[in-house]
């Protein structure tokens, strides 16, 4: 998700989380790659609200339940505890 820091999708937002409530010890392995865009992202979750949120209420999901603002304040807090944002 990291790759393309210009262009965030909501995609990319439910994977951060996802990843974050699975599995935290991967976003440590990724967590230079992720400060390379980690403002951005950030900025652009904010700045692309209605878009993302929309596209974020679309994705197909089978047990991870958790909202689109639920999934911003995990993306803050990832990226936080890593120094990322």
């Amino acid at each position: 998700m990291w790759h393309r820091g210009d262009r965030v999708t909501a995609r990319d937002l439910f994977d951060l989380a996802a990843v974050y409530e699975l599995d935290r010890s991967e976003l440590d392995i990724a967590a230079p790659f992720m400060a390379r865009n980690a403002n951005a992202f950030l900025q652009q979750i904010r700045e692309r609200r209605a878009i993302l949120q929309a596209e974020f209420n679309a994705i197909d999901r089978l047990d991870f339940t958790r909202s689109y603002d639920e999934c911003v304040d995990i993306a803050h807090a990832a990226m936080s505890t890593r120094g990322c944002g």
